[in-house]
């Protein structure tokens, strides 16, 4: 999700859902740490006012890189092409994508460290 109101939303999603939002190193990210759920859940991006706002669904898979080879050869668009973020969690990859008819998705792949 990108926002220009990191504090409104950060407070809006906190109080519907039982969200923890962790902030990321050096960036103006946060993961969404949701109980029960080891790992990443999403993320909130403070976009400053530089872009719209917008929010993304977003699918867990085996294979990011596979799942953007198929989206290609099936007509689709790389719109946000594999980023990999390594932690002290664990290795996420992430990518967004829009289908042939222009809807927007994300893929994200998640490997806990030992």
């Amino acid at each position: 999700m990108s926002t220009d109101s990191i504090s409104t939303v950060e407070q809006f999603y906190q109080t519907v859902f039982p969200w923890q939002l962790n902030p990321t190193p050096d960036s103006t990210y946060k993961f969404v740490g949701v109980e029960g759920f080891e790992g990443n859940a999403g993320g909130i991006y403070d976009n400053k006012g530089a872009e719209a706002n917008w929010s993304i669904y977003c699918m867990m898979v085996e294979d990011v890189d596979e799942v953007c080879r198929q989206v290609v050869d099936e007509g689709g668009l790389i719109t946000y092409p594999t980023e990999v973020n390594d932690d002290e969690h664990g290795v996420m990859k992430a990518a967004q994508f829009e289908d042939p008819s222009g809807n927007r998705f994300a893929v994200v792949s998640f490997t806990p460290k030992s």
